[in-house]
């Protein structure tokens, strides 16, 4: 798949920020995903014990190979080493076709998570998993995701934009770094937050930040199919 990517960014787009101490149970559907005890990404909640991500997220960049769900920790809202929820991973599924073809326009996974001893469950924690709601251009989003620049803490970007659209895939305004992957971007609905998409790319970023623009891939398109994946992982264990 092709994507040309190079556009400004738009005016009244915000800065990325750190979450106010205050705000984190609001967003508390997202939180650090801790990968093999060396790699770090964000995920967020669509159910109470499951999580959608980045699929490049659960593969080891070093062997190609992915990574085993029992080596994945979700920490919901995670605050420099405090968190409202704690769940290690069960199973996992990557979208069909990913390892075959490591594209964006298929760079996502969900993740089936299980209770840990002595932490509270996202249902204990009264976290609400995030609505998912289709991608449309001219809205105002909302990033959150736990960058290399600010790993103890979740970043916040409001007013980011669709620049343009490749199918499925986005180029926005929001700014990514290394650590972003996983990502959601969301809007607030008239009922809470909905998850619209989930960062899989930084273009454009220039050492030594590695500062770019967010290239996203919309969520809903490809959910049922990543649903189906992770049964067939799940009957299979």
């Amino acid at each position: 798949m092709a994507l040309v990517f190079v556009l400004p960014s738009r005016a009244g787009t915000e800065a990325r920020t750190l979450l106010p101490e205050a705000a984190r149970s609001t967003w508390g559907a997202v939180g650090r995903l801790n990968i093999g005890g060396t790699g770090r990404c964000t995920a967020t909640l669509i159910e109470p014990d499951l999580a959608l991500t980045a699929a490049h997220c659960l593969v080891n960049a070093r062997t190609g190979a992915v990574w085993r769900a029992s080596r994945l920790n979700f920490l919901a809202g995670y605050r420099t080493g405090d968190y409202l929820a704690h769940m290690r991973g069960a199973a996992l599924a990557l979208a069909p076709g990913y390892l075959d073809e490591p594209t964006p326009d298929h760079d996502m996974a969900l993740v089936r998570l299980v209770p840990v001893e002595g932490a509270d469950t996202a249902a204990q924690a009264g976290i609400a998993p995030m609505r998912l709601a289709r991608l449309d251009e001219g809205l105002g989003l909302i990033a959150l995701s736990y960058g290399r620049d600010r790993p103890e803490a979740m970043s916040i970007q409001t007013g980011c934009q669709v620049l343009d659209r490749a199918g499925p895939v986005a180029l926005t305004d929001c700014e990514a770094t290394p650590g972003v992957s996983g990502a959601p971007l969301l809007r607030r609905g008239a009922e809470g937050p909905e998850l619209l998409a989930v960062i899989v790319a930084a273009l454009n970023a220039a050492p030594p930040a590695l500062r770019g623009q967010a290239l996203a891939v919309e969520a809903a398109p490809l959910l049922d199919a990543l649903r189906a994946e992770l049964a067939r992982a799940e009957a299979a264990q």
